[in-house]
């Protein structure tokens, strides 16, 4: 799965631009201090980790790890047009695409998006 790290001298960001554009890491370095929650169960990638319970309406809980998502198009779990469209929709298990805009000492940025944003 794609990683991208953001670091200077105060912080350590991980994205997970191969999984939903996740923040699974957003240390303080001075203090080594990580201020994401991570489970236990770590980081499932869904294109490799296939959930047994893959249709149900709470597909996001089985890959939920802790971190940071982004949650599109809905939050709740609801049938649009016949389709169920599970809880936190689909944005967060997806690949997305990216490109550094800034990385120097003092700061650095980053472009992220996906179909259809």
């Amino acid at each position: 799965m794609k990683v991208v790290w953001l670091e200077n001298d105060y912080l350590k960001i991980g994205i997970l631009v191969g999984r939903g554009s996740d923040i699974f890491e957003f240390r303080y370095k001075p203090l080594d201090c990580d201020f994401m929650l991570r489970l236990a169960k770590g980081i499932r990638n869904p294109l490799q980790d296939f959930s047994q319970m893959r249709n149900t309406p709470n597909q996001f809980e089985d890959y939920y790890y802790g971190g940071w998502q982004e949650i599109l198009p809905n939050s709740p779990t609801f049938n649009y047009r016949g389709a169920s469209l599970g809880q936190h929709g689909e944005i967060s298990l997806i690949p997305w695409k990216y490109s550094i805009v800034e990385n120097d000492a003092k700061k650095v940025s980053i472009k992220l998006w996906t179909r259809p944003l």
